[in-house]
C-alpha cells in the first residue's frame, strides 16, 4: 500500500508523510508521535530531517559512531562461491543461485535471508552484495519521509516496485518451491499462526525503508536518533523507556558519520 501511494500520487504529495500502521502507539512512544504530529502540525518540519524513524527497537551493539547493527547479518551470512575464484557471479535469485545462509536461530525462522534476496531483486534489479549493500535501522516500518526523499527516485521506480513485490507469481519462485507454501507464511516452522499473503515478505521488506529513501547514503547502517547529527532534541526520543536493554548497547566515543 506505501508502496502503490507514492506511485500514484508521485506528482501530488504533501511536504511530509507520515506512515504509521493502526498498532501504532505499541510500536512507537506516545511522547513521540505527538512530538512529531504537532510538528507537522506547526509547520516546523526541520528542512534537514528527510527521514526519520519512529519505532523504538534496534539491532545491537552500536559502532563506535553511533550506528545500529546490521539487521540482515543478525540473520544471514554471506555464502561464498564455490569456484573459489574470487569473482562476483551475476546470478539471480530467482534460478535459485542465494549469496546467503542462515546463520541464526532468531524468528521468523524459515527462509528470511532468501526472502531478503527476492524483495531486493524485485526492488533494485540486482543481487544483493556484502557488505557494501549491508543494512540496519529502526523496526516497524513506521516512519516519517518528506517529498524530497521520495523523489529521489523516480515515479517509475516505484510504480514497477508495488507491481513486483505485489505479484503472487514472484512468490512461487523461491529456492525449492513451486506454490507459495505455508512455510514461508508463518512465524515458526510447521505453524499456521500468519495467513496473510507472504508474511514472510513483509518482515524481510520491514527494514528496507531508509534503503529506499536514501539510495546515495554513504552506509545503509543507520544512526541511532540520539547519535544522529541532523536531528534536533525534540527528536532524539526516550530510550530506556520501552526498551531499557538497548542502554548497554550506547557509548559516546565520537559523533556518527
Amino acid at each position: 500500500a506505501n508502496l502503490h501511494h507514492v506511485a500514484v500520487h508521485y506528482n501530488d504529495l504533501p511536504d511530509v508523510i507520515l506512515y504509521l500502521h493502526p498498532d501504532g502507539c505499541e510500536h512507537v512512544q506516545i511522547e513521540a508521535l505527538q512530538t512529531v504530529l504537532g510538528t507537522i502540525a506547526l509547520k516546523q518540519w526541520p528542512p534537514q530531517v528527510d527521514f526519520l524513524h519512529l519505532g523504538h527497537r534496534h539491532q545491537g551493539p552500536l559502532s563506535a559512531s553511533g550506528r545500529v547493527a546490521s539487521e540482515l547479518r543478525s540473520y544471514c551470512d554471506p555464502q561464498h562461491s564455490s569456484k573459489g575464484d574470487g569473482r562476483r557471479q551475476h546470478t539471480s535469485i530467482f534460478q535459485g543461485h542465494s549469496k546467503l545462509v542462515r546463520r541464526s536461530q532468531r524468528k521468523p525462522s524459515g527462509w528470511y535471508c532468501q526472502w531478503v534476496e527476492l524483495a531486493w531483486e524485485l526492488l533494485f534489479d540486482r543481487q544483493l552484495q556484502l557488505p557494501e549493500d549491508d543494512y540496519g535501522g529502526y523496526d516497524y516500518a513506521q516512519f516519517v519521509v518528506t517529498r524530497a526523499a521520495v523523489k529521489r527516485r523516480p515515479r517509475a521506480f516505484w510504480q514497477k516496485a508495488w507491481r513486483a513485490l505485489c505479484s503472487r507469481s514472484n512468490y512461487q519462485l523461491l529456492p525449492g518451491t513451486r506454490f507459495v507454501s505455508w512455510k514461508d507464511l508463518t512465524l515458526q516452522e510447521g505453524a499456521r499462526d500468519w495467513l496473510g499473503f507472504h508474511k514472510g515478505m513483509e518482515l524481510a521488506f520491514e527494514h528496507l525503508w531508509h534503503v529506499i529513501f536514501d539510495p546515495q547514503a554513504p552506509t545503509w547502517l543507520w544512526p541511532t536518533r540520539l547519535r544522529d547529527p541532523s536531528l534536533p532534541l525534540a527528536f532524539k526520543f526516550d530510550v530506556g523507556e520501552h526498551n531499557p536493554g538497548l542502554l548497554r548497547w550506547y557509548s559516546w566515543e565520537e559523533p556518527a558519520q
